[in-house]
């Protein structure tokens, strides 16, 4: 798990930083409980109502939510492999959430307009997840990060 950045420092030089590798651990457990409230909150939100109108206002949370706590956990560590815990904790809950338990109580409903909530939520919410983790692994891969073995992870 590479920790290091540049930036360019008052003389114009590149400047490595590192972070310690507890606090880069710190953050990703940080980062994967984040993921999981957002996914408490999103799915709490799935029979949201104006007066009568049903609003989807939790699949939009979940497309912002999924797309920007990937690339932010990724610029702290660098790795590809840090942009995964908020999506992991995401899906966890979701999944979680999904199943009924022995009083059929359930908090993914799949009755009535709201199932439409229900599955945008999962799916989109899923989606763009994973298209901001392919996204940020291309541009490490196309040269924006160093991922070399040596833990450098300085951008170029």
């Amino acid at each position: 798990m590479s920790t290091a950045a540049t930036r360019t420092g008052p003389s114009g030089r590149s400047v490595s930083t590192r972070l310690p590798r507890p606090l880069v651990v710190l953050g990703l457990i940080l980062y994967f409980i984040v993921g999981g409230l957002a996914a408490m909150l999103e799915v709490l939100l799935i029979p949201l109502r104006i007066s009568t109108v049903l609003v989807p206002v939790t699949v939009v949370l979940a497309i912002v939510g999924n797309t920007v706590l990937p690339r932010l956990s990724r610029a702290l560590t660098g790795s590809t492999a840090g942009a995964v815990p908020p999506l992991a904790a995401w899906v966890l809950v979701v999944a979680v959430a999904s199943t009924n338990r022995p009083e059929g109580d359930v908090l993914l409903p799949g009755g009535g307009s709201v199932q439409y909530v229900s599955y945008g939520l999962m799916l989109l919410g899923l989606l763009s997840g994973v298209v901001a983790i392919a996204l940020v692994s291309a541009r490490g891969a196309a040269g924006g990060y160093d991922e070399a073995p040596s833990g450098s992870g300085a951008r170029r």
